[in-house]
């Protein structure tokens, strides 16, 4: 359960424009994945950060349309 504690708190560090690790602030420490396995549902360690691609993260590129017709007009 979330507590507020400094241990809780995570931060964005960019290695590069597209790609992050995820740090904890209390500890420093990065989130990997555990063996090396990109798979749904593998479970995460934290452990000291490093270049390694295994701690680099990116966001999934969305691209947004635009709703078409007369929603939300005023007349």
């Amino acid at each position: 359960a979330y507590t507020g504690m400094p241990h809780q708190s995570w931060f964005l560090d960019y290695v590069t424009p597209t790609k992050f690790r995820i740090l904890n602030a209390y500890s420093g420490l990065a989130l990997q994945s555990l063996g090396a396995s990109s798979t749904l549902g593998t479970a995460m360690v934290v452990t000291t950060p490093s270049a390694s691609k295994l701690q680099q993260w990116d966001t999934a590129r969305q691209t947004h349309y635009p709703k078409k017709g007369i929603a939300a007009t005023v007349s």
